[in-house]
């Protein structure tokens, strides 16, 4: 078993973790936040693809209506599909730009990681993963 690592960090070092401990805290938040929006805006497809597979089955000249807060309009059939494919193409744009935002919070996550490792490590002295 290891010993415990001896680490001597300056009072301005350890307000410098203090603070990389902070930022990290709320970039992995903001992690979390978008990995659940991705989450939402895939099931919202999946439900909007399946009325849509739904309404495939029904004949042009069915009669449709739109919820509008608590009661109905009638529109019709072809401007319902319209509106729900519209609806399934935002949401792909969305999903597209929680990917992008992801990657962007993982990679300033890695780089708060790796900035207080070099903080950790020059309190340590040697490296204690290479074993020196």
């Amino acid at each position: 078993m290891a010993a415990p690592m001896q680490v001597n960090l300056s009072e301005e070092q350890q307000e410098q973790l203090g603070a990389l401990q902070e930022k990290f805290t709320a970039q992995r938040k903001q992690l979390v936040q978008i990995h659940n929006n991705m989450i939402v805006f895939d099931k919202e497809k999946k439900r909007h693809l399946l009325t849509i597979d739904e309404l495939e089955k029904l004949p042009e000249e069915v009669k449709t209506y739109k919820a509008v807060g608590k009661m109905f309009i009638m529109e019709p059939f072809s401007d319902i599909k319209t509106g729900i494919k519209t609806t399934c193409e935002t949401l792909d744009n969305k999903v597209a730009q929680s990917k992008q935002a992801k990657e962007a919070a993982e990679a300033a996550i890695e780089e708060t990681q790796k900035q207080m490792r070099e903080l950790i490590k020059a309190g340590t002295g040697p490296d204690p993963e290479k074993g020196d």
